[in-house]
C-alpha cells in the first residue's frame, strides 16, 4: 500500500491521466447521519391532516365522477347521432325501395296493357284474315262450280 501523502498516477489508453491521493480517513470525515429531532405532533394536527387528506380524496373522487359524467354524455351524444343517422338512412332507403317498387309495378301494368292491346289487334287481324279466307273459300267454290277447270280440281 502507498503512503498517505504519496500521489499515484494511473494512465489510460486515451491519453488522459488521473491523479489519486490515498489518505487515511480522518475522524472528521466520518460523520453520523444527521437526524432531525422527532416532531411532537398533537392530536389536533393529526385530525387536521386527516381532514385535509379526506378533502383531497373527496375532491379527486368528485373530479373523477365529473370526468366520467362528461365521457358518458359524450357517448350518449354519439349514440344519439348514430341513431339519427341510422334512422335517416333507413327512411331514405325505404323511400328508394318504395319508389323502385312503384316504378316496377307501373312498368308491369304498362307491359300488361301493351300485351292486351297486341292481343286485341292480333285477334282483329285474325278475324279479318278468317273473314277474307271465308270469302275466298266461298268465291273459290263458286268459281270451281262455274268453271270446270280440270287442272284446278286436282
Amino acid at each position: 500500500m502507498q503512503t498517505a501523502d504519496m500521489p499515484s498516477e494511473i494512465k489510460k489508453s486515451s491519453g488522459m491521466a488521473f491523479e489519486l491521493v490515498f489518505k487515511e480517513p480522518s475522524k472528521d470525515a466520518i460523520r453520523s447521519p444527521i437526524q432531525s429531532p422527532p416532531k411532537q405532533i398533537s392530536l389536533e394536527e393529526l385530525k387536521l391532516k386527516q381532514e385535509k387528506a379526506e378533502e383531497r380524496r373527496k375532491q379527486t373522487e368528485k373530479e373523477l365522477k365529473e370526468n366520467l359524467a362528461k365521457q358518458h354524455s359524450l357517448i350518449q351524444a354519439a349514440k344519439a347521432k348514430q341513431e339519427e343517422y341510422n334512422n335517416t338512412f333507413k327512411q331514405s332507403t325505404s323511400e328508394k325501395i318504395r319508389e323502385k317498387e312503384q316504378k316496377l309495378k307501373e312498368q308491369r301494368e304498362a307491359q300488361q296493357k301493351l300485351r292486351e292491346q297486341k292481343k286485341i289487334e292480333l285477334e282483329e287481324q285474325l278475324s279479318k284474315v278468317r273473314a277474307n279466307a271465308a270469302k275466298i273459300k266461298e268465291s273459290g267454290e263458286a268459281d270451281t262450280m262455274c268453271t270446270a277447270d280440270p287442272t284446278r280440281a286436282q
